[in-house]
């Protein structure tokens, strides 16, 4: 009666399984295969490294996005990049980000790592906007954010729980007036929201509800 649940316990007690990233499991005879095949083994380049996370997350939020029910948008030049073997552009439900505004900002809204839209497509505006960063100082991001401050959305940079002071730091000295509008969300987070919501809908699902 509770899957997700069920496999954690046994992905975290049997030693058959390695963890590669929050969320993410492989089989230990495999690992290096596995590794290799993700390019995060011993011989990848620290680019390598952070592309791979970089898109995982990426990915994760789109899903989480589309599980609910909401429009997504990845950017054109990410579309290409593999989560786990398929394309983000599979996870992009809209191929353009929708002229909710002033073109320029459009324009600006469109190399955002991920946003979600209202479903309601007579009203399509934004309703979570989110940028992943994994090494970068969050300068690029909270610039883009501030841009769209008085819009009604909310705004999330996803980053290694370790990060979380610097982000922080950066943002109470350099960008004040978008403290009560940026929240911090480290990758165990996430992937932990994004599982409470899927072993919801399947809750949903089993109990044939259908929810708004």
């Amino acid at each position: 009666k509770t899957p997700q649940a069920s496999i954690r316990r046994i992905l975290q007690q049997h030693q058959e399984f390695f963890r590669i990233r929050p969320g993410l499991w492989g089989l230990q005879v495999h690992e290096r295969k596995i590794l290799r095949r993700l390019q995060i083994d011993e011989d990848a380049t620290p680019a390598q490294q952070e592309l791979f996370d970089h898109t995982y997350y990426q990915g994760i939020v789109a899903e989480w996005g589309k599980l609910l029910r909401y429009s997504t948008h990845i950017p054109r030049q990410d579309r290409n990049r593999l989560f786990l073997g398929k394309p983000l552009r599979e996870l992009s439900t809209l191929d353009d980000i929708p002229p909710f505004t002033y073109p320029d900002l459009v324009r600006r809204a469109s190399t955002i790592d991920v946003i979600w839209f209202s479903s309601d497509s007579n009203h399509p505006f934004p309703v979570c906007m989110f940028e992943v960063e994994h090494t970068t100082d969050f300068h690029n991001s909270l610039i883009k954010f501030k841009q769209f401050v008085y819009f009604s959305a909310r705004f999330f940079v996803i980053a290694p729980a370790h990060r979380e002071k610097e982000f922080k730091d950066k943002l109470e000295r350099d960008h004040r007036g978008l403290c009560e509008h940026v929240r911090f969300v480290n990758y165990e987070t996430l992937v932990k929201l994004y599982t409470k919501d899927l072993e919801r809908q399947q809750a949903y699902k089993e109990a044939g509800i259908v929810p708004l």
